[in-house]
């Protein structure tokens, strides 16, 4: 029903692509805008990602076509034919990896519609009064001072890094999909890269520091929680999406945050 809506709004025919997400995206031709689209299908609650994918790209180029809000939120960009990056990850590439995220987090400037990390850990802590990650969430607290020091220094995050979200675009590599962009610390947009796509290896992971550059050393228990947030984030979102190896990484981070906090399982 939604895909024939759609054709219908931009008079033109189109194909259902992306991976698997709690949104839909669709390509085809536009006769209303006489270009290939490319359009993003979110859910209404999802309406605010949407205002910040559009707001990032607006930061960060000029793709943006049309938006709608009713009867749902729906994002039309013009198509620019990313191409997947197949390569083997190798030392080379996560040096890029890293330089292309540094540009990122100076490049992009904070708006009004953006979450700050700080807030959406507070909504967390609320949520653990009996749940069976209270006992991890407690042994951090008296380590509050030090991770709220590091907590302080803040950017635009990207929000979802990985593999997937590095694309070829006019043979350059760079990054896409904005939707959960926020502000917070740089560390926080390096957890999902290291633990998925380099596996926690060490000579990917140096090679991809390096590329990015000059940064504030955190200390070791504040990557440790942001190790744990992360992960509550993944355990979150496979329940509503089925995806047993992103389950299994979340699980990986939680058992890495257990021997660092010395919890037994």
């Amino acid at each position: 029903m939604i895909k024939a809506h759609l054709e219908n709004l931009i008079e033109g025919g189109l194909m259902l692509v992306g991976h698997r997400s709690e949104n839909q995206s669709f390509v085809g031709f536009s006769k209303v805008y006489n270009q290939s689209v490319f359009i993003k299908v979110f859910s209404p609650e999802n309406l605010l990602k949407m205002k910040i994918e559009a707001e990032v790209n607006n930061q960060l180029n000029n793709r943006v076509i049309a938006t709608f809000y009713e009867p749902i939120p729906i994002l039309i960009m013009s198509d620019v034919k990313p191409v997947d990056i197949t390569d083997l990850i190798d030392q080379d590439l996560s040096y890029n990896f890293g330089k292309i995220l540094k540009e990122f987090h100076q490049t992009l400037k904070p708006s009004s519609e953006m979450s700050n990390l700080t807030n959406k850990i507070s909504k967390i802590e609320q949520s653990f009064v009996s749940s069976k990650f209270r006992e991890i969430f407690d042994k951090f607290l008296s380590m509050k001072s030090r991770i709220n020091e590091d907590m302080s220094y803040t950017c635009v995050l990207h929000g979802d890094v990985g593999l997937r979200n590095y694309k070829i675009i006019d043979n350059e590599m760079t990054l896409i999909d904005f939707e959960r962009a926020q502000i917070g610390i740089a560390d926080y947009d390096f957890i999902k890269l290291f633990y998925q796509d380099f596996d926690s290896k060490k000579e990917l992971i140096d090679s991809f520091l390096d590329g990015y550059g000059e940064k504030r050393t955190i200390f070791p228990e504040t990557w440790m929680f942001l190790v744990f947030i992360t992960a509550i984030g993944i355990m979150d979102y496979v329940e509503k999406v089925n995806d047993p190896t992103f389950r299994h990484i979340g699980i990986r981070m939680l058992n890495d945050v257990k021997t660092f906090l010395q919890i037994r399982n």
